[in-house]
């Protein structure tokens, strides 16, 4: 595999499925071009309707379908404000915002279980649920919302759109549906305008995964410590088994196709911003970790370091890098 430093320039259009997703997979690119001063947009797909509320739930949101979207969309602007980005779009809003004749569908979170064994970030995979909410983004028309990504990459005219592998990740149907929506959207802009934006997906090196994984392991004891003390404090899921995922699992769809050519960007410098985004997806993230300070930090291998660490609501530890990497699909 080839590194090559991807070039900081032009417009970034980010395609994500949920809110949170826009930090865990690309927060440290958001970041980094707004704080350069360069154009770039979110689009976020459905506001995650589906999704579990880590710890306690005294509002009921779980479950509560358009309330816990309404509440996920306050988090995801609490991250932008982090990230400094506030070119944002669901996509159900193009098509309004941009004077188009006919409004878009609402597009819900479609849920999904897990099939197989292990996690997120590990070996499992993720398929539809039993149950799939009407609207929902998996089952949309795939060229009516490309239609409308379409229209917004036409107006931005980024140089970028990045989204997620063919394999969303981890296998989450609104994360595949997503690469598959900016897929076609950019295949419409190059149809019809002859304008084509490099279209990106967010990777993470095998060899990076699991170096990431070994650093997680030698700081096993302070993680597990610093997710109990949340947990005494009532903040974290303390009904789920803190897990430290080993160099030697099994690697998601993230990590388990490594392209050739991988273009990297340093995010070391916007990582407060990125670990503070994280934050501020509370029902979603837990036991953010930040030891870029503590001794003993710095390790570093195949040019990158890992600089902390959180989890999602399964309890999975994962690493937060100091370079974001990205492969090209056209």
């Amino acid at each position: 595999m080839t590194y090559v430093p991807l070039a900081i320039e032009g417009g970034l259009l980010a395609v994500h499925a949920h809110p949170d997703d826009e930090t865990l997979s690309t927060g440290g690119l958001l970041a980094t071009w707004a704080a350069a001063g360069l154009p770039v947009t979110l689009v976020t797909c459905t506001r995650g309707e589906q999704g579990e509320v880590i710890g306690p739930d005294p509002d009921r949101l779980e479950g509560s379908g358009d309330r816990f979207g309404a509440h996920r969309e306050r988090e995801l602007a609490g991250a932008l404000r982090e990230l400094e980005v506030s070119d944002h779009y669901f996509l159900d809003q193009i098509d309004g915002a941009l004077g188009a004749n006919e409004p878009s569908p609402r597009y819900r979170d479609s849920g999904m279980s897990w099939v197989g064994e292990g996690a997120a970030g590990t070996s499992a995979a993720a398929a539809l649920p039993s149950e799939v909410p009407e609207g929902a983004f998996y089952f949309a028309d795939l060229d009516r919302a490309a239609q409308s990504l379409a229209r917004l990459i036409s107006a931005r005219r980024p140089r970028y759109v990045v989204t997620y592998e063919p394999g969303g990740g981890y296998g989450h149907p609104d994360h595949i549906r997503a690469y598959q929506l900016a897929s076609r959207a950019v295949e419409l802009i190059s149809d019809d305008l002859g304008y084509v934006p490099q279209l990106l997906s967010s990777v993470i090196p095998s060899e990076v995964m699991r170096f990431g994984r070994e650093v997680l392991g030698q700081r096993e004891q302070f993680l597990r410590d610093l997710a109990r003390d949340d947990v005494a404090g009532q903040g974290g899921n303390g009904g789920v088994e803190v897990v430290i995922p080993r160099p030697s699992d099994p690697l998601a769809a993230v990590s388990s196709h490594d392209p050739e050519i991988t273009y990297v960007v340093e995010v070391c410098d916007v990582a407060g911003k990125v670990l503070r985004a994280l934050e501020a997806h509370a029902t979603q993230v837990q036991w953010v970790a930040d030891w870029r300070d503590l001794p003993g930090s710095r390790e570093k291998a195949a040019g990158v370091e890992v600089l902390g660490a959180a989890a999602l609501s399964n309890g999975v530890f994962f690493p937060v890098f100091s370079r974001e990497y990205v492969a090209a699909l056209n």
